[in-house]
């Protein structure tokens, strides 16, 4: 993560994941049929024509793939599902996917092809953000 990856005129830059076990708050939470996994990252289009951001994948070591989810509700920044490029314009933005927490790999495919070789792995380790500790209080006693 944070390398400048090229793929065909697309360069990408993975800049963090983060996993999440909902997104919003109360009852308007969105729920993950495992976890929520969102990655935070730029892509640029190197090319001299506009191009498709094609949907990108993640791979397990198992060899299950979870395909980038289409909605992003509830996603601070998110980059879209339909994604097109004018020749040297830079998006950031977070994409969005719904799977077991561990380890994968990110497939970032090149835009257009059919060829199942144009494509760029980047490994995503699996790193859960630790929670915030609330100092504790003794009931009777005020908080510091």
């Amino acid at each position: 993560m944070g390398e400048r990856v090229e793929v065909g005129p697309l360069v990408y830059i993975v800049q963090d994941a983060e996993w999440r076990d909902r997104l919003g708050e109360g009852a308007q939470a969105r729920m993950p049929q495992h976890r929520f996994l969102q990655v935070r990252l730029t892509v640029t289009n190197s090319g001299i024509r506009d191009t498709h951001v094609p949907p990108l994948t993640l791979l397990a070591s198992d060899g299950r793939s979870y395909g980038e989810l289409d909605r992003g509700d509830g996603v601070p920044d998110w980059l879209g599902y339909l994604r097109t490029l004018r020749p040297a314009a830079t998006e950031h933005g977070r994409v969005l996917f719904d799977a077991p927490a561990g380890a994968y790999r990110l497939r970032l495919p090149a835009p257009g092809e059919n060829d199942e070789e144009s494509f760029a792995l980047v490994e995503l380790p699996f790193q859960l953000t630790p929670t915030v500790q609330l100092p504790l209080t003794t009931p009777g006693l005020p908080s510091q």
